[in-house]
């Protein structure tokens, strides 16, 4: 039984709304609009989680705890977060933790 523990995530990359951008008029809902992040966990190629979004946030904190049981061998974990945007979603950022760290 594993127990993954999702904290936060700081300083991501802002993957929605147009900063910046002022040739044309935008609307300030759409200026002003961020990220909305979500991590997903995976072992090899294979799921095991998926947090809640945290909506309009480049400093998201989850606080979430996790226990999955793992029977697949693995050189590492990987931690992907993601940007929702509805029926997609757009890459934030990886990151691969070594299993021997464990």
């Amino acid at each position: 039984l594993l127990h993954i523990k999702i904290i936060c995530c700081k300083n991501l990359r802002n993957k929605d709304g147009v900063r910046g951008l002022t040739a044309l008029p935008v609307p300030k809902c759409i200026k002003d609009d961020v990220s909305d992040p979500f991590m997903k966990v995976y072992v090899r190629k294979r799921r095991i989680l998926k947090t809640q979004t945290v909506w309009n946030n480049l400093n998201p904190v989850w606080n979430e705890n996790f226990y999955v049981n793992v029977c697949d061998y693995a050189d590492f974990i990987q931690f992907e977060c993601r940007d929702s945007d509805g029926l997609k979603s757009a890459h934030l950022g990886t990151h691969y933790l070594p299993v021997e760290e464990l």
